[in-house]
């Protein structure tokens, strides 16, 4: 494909201008007479540097003229390379990091939590691997490991998290224990099978609260909830990217700062 480069220039009686080109064997396109003593046209890009060498000595005063159409719009990508790589190769960062696992959580696997890995490890849940399990189907599988009465597999930012009920020796469930809230935020929903809410939607809740008691009314022992908290944080850009994993509600700019909202999952026995 060929480029051209458009100039213009200014003399008494520009048009003789063309005919030192035309000596030169340089070719000019699209000829326009602007004024009487302004003339623009244009010339292939690999004649460029000749003909701003032709008109140096001379009396006319040549300007090259900005690219136009097409031209303009392939001379700002060529102006913006390196800024439109760079914001590519972000856009493709943040693509992969939101499916990256950076850490494997086993919740509640005592004994177990060795062979539960290794199930992990063969679905193809592992460190520095994309994520692309089925939760659910993880979940039976997991089930299928002795003692385990409960299993919900899922991700959060960069953690997979498997949350594991096993059996006493007993044939019981194991020590019940409350849910703690891990963060600080607002309770957006909340859903429980068994135990004690101690909090409603719409609560200001802190990182150690209690979010669902362990006791019921029916004597059961070991709750099985989920909890949605919704946070907000503040700080760089790329720390939050990092500490919402790129799932976040939204991230925008505030002032000196930038504002991430996000939202955290929370369970216990719940699959």
């Amino acid at each position: 494909m060929t480029f051209f480069v458009r100039f213009s220039i200014r003399g008494i009686s520009p048009e003789r201008g063309l005919i030192k080109l035309h000596r030169q064997k340089i070719s000019v396109y699209n000829v326009v007479k602007r004024d009487k003593d302004r003339l623009c046209f244009s010339v292939k890009r690999k004649e460029e540097k000749k003909v701003i060498a032709i008109f140096a000595s001379s009396c006319y005063n040549i300007e090259k003229e900005p690219p136009q159409g097409w031209a303009k719009a392939l001379h700002m990508l060529k102006e913006r390379s390196g800024f439109l790589a760079g914001a590519l190769c972000s856009f493709l960062a943040i693509a992969l990091m939101q499916t990256l696992v950076l850490r494997v959580e086993v919740e509640g696997g005592g004994a177990r939590e060795g062979e539960i890995r290794a199930i992990l490890a063969e679905n193809g849940v592992r460190v520095w691997r994309p994520y692309t399990a089925d939760g659910a189907a993880l979940s039976v599988e997991v089930l299928s490991v002795r003692d385990v009465s409960f299993c919900s597999v899922y991700k959060e930012g960069f953690v997979v998290y498997a949350k594991i009920g096993l059996r006493s020796a007993e044939g019981e469930r194991a020590e019940a224990k409350p849910l703690l809230s891990d963060c600080d935020g607002v309770v957006e929903s909340i859903v429980v099978l068994s135990g004690t809410p101690a909090v409603s939607v719409g609560d200001a809740v802190k990182a150690g609260d209690v979010l669902v008691l362990p006791q019921d009314e029916a004597g059961s022992a070991v709750p099985s909830a989920r909890v949605s908290i919704l946070c907000t944080a503040y700080g760089d850009y790329f720390e939050l990217l990092l500490l919402t994993g790129g799932d976040h509600i939204s991230l925008e700019r505030e002032g000196d700062v930038w504002c991430a909202r996000y939202r955290r999952i929370q369970s216990i026995y719940f699959s």
